[in-house]
């Protein structure tokens, strides 16, 4: 009875563990202290994804999309936001752009 306890608990924390993921920032680090972020419109579209299947719905976390949708001219700062649950995640991409 302990060996299948501790097989299924084995299996779970596996099965749980694979589903998490990191995202690092450090891919590109930009000095922001020049950006003005004041006069930036602030938009952002979010994909989520459960049990390993997605993205689902219609949005997607795409800075080139949410520009294109939303008639930026210029985007000055692009920032990603993730969620993680035990079974899903929510993804969101945060565009900052301006309108000409």
């Amino acid at each position: 009875m302990k060996t299948a306890v501790l097989v299924a608990s084995l299996v779970t924390s596996v099965m749980l563990g694979a589903c998490s993921t990191a995202q690092t920032p450090a891919g590109n680090t930009v000095d922001i202290s020049k950006v003005d972020l004041q006069n930036a419109i602030k938009t952002e579209a979010c994909e989520t994804y459960f049990l390993g299947f997605g993205p689902l719905g219609e949005d997607r976390a795409s800075p080139v999309e949410i520009a294109k949708k939303v008639g930026f001219t210029e985007v000055v700062a692009i920032d990603y936001v993730e969620h993680s649950f035990v079974i899903g995640r929510k993804r969101c991409a945060i565009v900052y752009g301006k309108k000409s």
